[in-house]
């Protein structure tokens, strides 16, 4: 489904008052299997928005407030979120591949599946974050915050990680380090020995 920016703009607009009154005016931005590919909307307060299969690529969202909001299976790919909140997200099976994501918040959000392939996630915030079977082959994760961050199936060949924070305070189940899968402790291992600990 394509929209028009006319469009996009008074849905973002009446979405705006729909937060302002607690949903009792206004209406909560829904754009399901939307195309937004390049869509400029830095600073845009996208809260609890619905946008499960919306195609974010190459877009600007740097300073986007995705709080709560649905993104299961949206494609991010190449877009710029650097310093968007991803708090509490739902982002399972999204493609953040190449995207910008320096200093990005995904506080608790679940990324179960997400393909982070290339990006850049540095100095972000991942404190509790679902990173199950998440893929970060060659993904730039230096000085990322992983404390109590869930770890297991993730895919981390050629991760850089120097400087990552709250390692040994990670849930880590098990890595796919590129040379094998390590379980447990030797996992949390190979993450503390990677963030240069």
């Amino acid at each position: 489904m394509t929209i028009s920016w006319d469009e996009l703009a008074e849905k973002i607009a009446l979405h705006g008052e729909w937060l302002a009154n607690l949903g009792s005016a206004g209406q909560q931005l829904s754009l399901a299997e939307t195309d937004l590919t390049g869509v400029k909307l830095a600073g845009a307060d996208l809260t609890e928005a619905l946008l499960p299969g919306a195609r974010f690529d190459g877009a600007d969202l740097r300073g986007c407030d995705f709080a709560r909001a649905n993104l299961t299976g949206a494609m991010f790919a190449g877009a710029d979120l650097s310093q968007a909140n991803l708090t509490k997200a739902e982002c399972d099976r999204a493609d953040f591949r190449g995207a910008r994501m320096y200093k990005a918040r995904g506080f608790r959000a679940s990324f179960a599946g997400a393909d982070f392939r290339h990006a850049d996630l540095a100095e972000g915030n991942l404190f509790k974050a679902i990173l199950d079977r998440a893929r970060f082959e060659d993904a730039n994760l230096e000085g990322v915050n992983l404390e109590k961050a869930w770890l297991q199936g993730v895919r981390m060949a050629g991760t850089r990680l120097r400087g990552a924070q709250g390692v040994r305070a990670a849930l880590t189940q098990s890595i796919d380090t590129g040379e094998g899968v390590l379980e447990g402790e030797a996992a949390m291992e190979w993450l503390a020995r990677a963030a240069g600990e």
